[in-house]
């Protein structure tokens, strides 16, 4: 079984070696095997990859969580709210 720390170590380098990916811009934390990937995703594409890209690593249990980074993360996959009601008025 692999630890959470060579899991995030890979998932980084995944990010960092995507053409279409600014790693900087994207942070990994990783829990019994579970990736959350958070920071901000300058277009639908970048987040697509970036879930495809952690996704590929061997050790991650399940789809990545994408917690809300700009108007443009989802989380789980599934659409929570509309990027107009999470912003703020």
């Amino acid at each position: 079984m692999r630890t959470d720390e060579d899991i995030k170590r890979d998932v980084e380098y995944e990010l960092k070696w995507d053409p279409d990916i600014d790693p900087s811009d994207i942070g990994v934390a990783v829990k019994d095997g579970a990736v959350t990937l958070s920071g901000f995703a300058r277009s639908f594409r970048q987040r697509t990859k970036a879930a495809e890209d952690a996704t590929r690593v061997r050790g991650v249990r399940e789809s990545p969580t994408i917690s809300r980074c700009g108007c443009l993360w989802l989380t789980s996959g599934l659409i929570r709210r509309s990027c107009a009601r999470s912003l703020p008025n």
